[in-house]
C-alpha cells in the first residue's frame, strides 16, 4: 500500500509538471499572437 501511495503522489507531481509547462506554453502561444495583432494594427 505503501507503494501505491508513493507512486501516486510520484504521477501527481508528474501531472502538475506537465500542466504547468503546458500552460506556460499555452500563455506564450497568446502572447505572442496578441503581439502579432498589434503589431499589425499599429503597422496599418
Amino acid at each position: 500500500m505503501e507503494d501505491m501511495g508513493a507512486t501516486k503522489e510520484l504521477t501527481q507531481a508528474m501531472m502538475d509538471t506537465i500542466a504547468k509547462d503546458v500552460a506556460e506554453s499555452l500563455m506564450l502561444e497568446l502572447l505572442h499572437g496578441n503581439c502579432l495583432l498589434i503589431c499589425e494594427k499599429e503597422g496599418t
